[in-house]
């Protein structure tokens, strides 16, 4: 979907508890130039450079660097311009409503068959690599079903329950990386 200024798309991971009347919304953009960051009246912006070199990110005048990985949380409401460091990349943008609650992102390196702690997140989105998630199988109460997540597969928690975002797999508390990783921890805080 295109953004509100025209400057990039995004592909909207989740949304809760639906895509119109979000608490928190969860993203990956693409970015393709310079420029002015959408306003966001009473929000709270959460961003991580998930691919590309980075960018600079002046919030209110103040200059932040981020390379890939890194990440800055910010208000949505602030006059934020966006000075890419070398070309197009893509971006994991946490969005919470200031009135729902707090939010942040904690990207993760993990080292091949490294547990990934999931117990205080509501999405897990691999950033590069691949991890193995394990859910409770269905009827079958202590036989975990195991997925295999790639680069910019998400999953969301067992406790977000929007039948929406059905197109992603769900976890319960095990995520293992299978091989070096990076990973974004998605947390959000009624």
């Amino acid at each position: 979907m295109p953004w509100a200024n025209g400057r990039g798309t995004t592909l909207e991971i989740a949304a809760f508890p639906t895509p119109d009347a979000w608490t928190w919304r969860l993203s990956l953009a693409t970015v393709t130039c310079d420029g002015p960051f959408s306003m966001l009246d009473g929000v709270d912006r959460h961003i991580a450079v998930a691919q590309g070199a980075g960018m600079v990110l002046r919030v209110d005048d103040v200059e932040h660097h981020l390379g890939t990985y890194e990440s800055l949380s910010f208000p949505g409401d602030a006059e934020t311009i966006c000075t890419l460091i070398d070309g197009p990349q893509r971006d994991l943008n946490l969005m919470v409503r200031r009135t729902a609650g707090s939010g942040e992102l904690r990207v993760q390196r993990c080292v091949r068959g490294e547990r990934i702690a999931a117990d205080d997140v509501v999405a897990l989105v691999v950033l590069d690599g691949a991890v193995a998630v394990s859910t409770p199988s269905p009827g079958f109460p202590g036989t975990p079903v195991r997925d295999r997540a790639g680069r910019f597969d998400a999953f969301l928690a067992d406790n977000q329950t929007d039948d929406r975002t059905h197109t992603f797999a769900r976890f319960g508390s095990v995520a293992t990386a299978v091989v070096d990783s990076v990973v974004a921890r998605v947390i959000v805080r009624a």
